[in-house]
């Protein structure tokens, strides 16, 4: 019998492209500090807006319309990737 913890070093494609956008996002160091490819990245980054809006609401006195800017931004990116999806499960599994 295998113990739980030997199979948590390998690694899934979904903890990969988890790293790659908290990587590629403000969460851990300013944007300003990033390589000019990395920041464009970051602008889009749904994890830049995240992180932005809690800690303006956590850590600050929030800036009210920067923190309804991240929501919005975070409700268009969804609403946007939620379609996405729905269109292409009607047409990859009704078949």
């Amino acid at each position: 019998m295998t113990s739980p913890t030997t199979h948590s070093a390998c690694a899934s494609p979904s903890d990969s492209s988890r790293k790659s956008t908290l990587f590629a996002s403000h969460a851990l160091f300013p944007i300003s500090m990033m390589p000019d490819w990395l920041k464009d990245s970051a602008q889009v980054n749904p994890v830049t807006y995240g992180t932005d809006a809690a800690r303006q609401l956590i850590l600050f006195s929030p800036n009210w319309t920067s923190v309804m800017n991240d929501f919005l931004f975070l409700g268009v990116f969804a609403t946007v990737f939620a379609a996405i999806g729905i269109v292409l499960s009607w047409r990859y599994l009704s078949k």
